[in-house]
């Protein structure tokens, strides 16, 4: 019981924590806060968006 107790704390924190935001025409996704970005990242990696 506890281990489904923490697990579901677990998803709703990630779950509340993440989002999406636009820069130029540009759309990145992140998980807890907007400067770590891994499809920003991987978008300044390639010179793409």
């Amino acid at each position: 019981m506890k281990k489904i107790v923490l697990l579901s704390f677990a998803v709703l924190t990630l779950a509340a924590c993440t989002g999406s935001y636009t820069s130029g025409n540009c759309k990145y996704d992140f998980l807890l806060h907007k400067d770590i970005s891994i499809s920003k990242l991987i978008g300044n990696a390639t010179g793409g968006c």
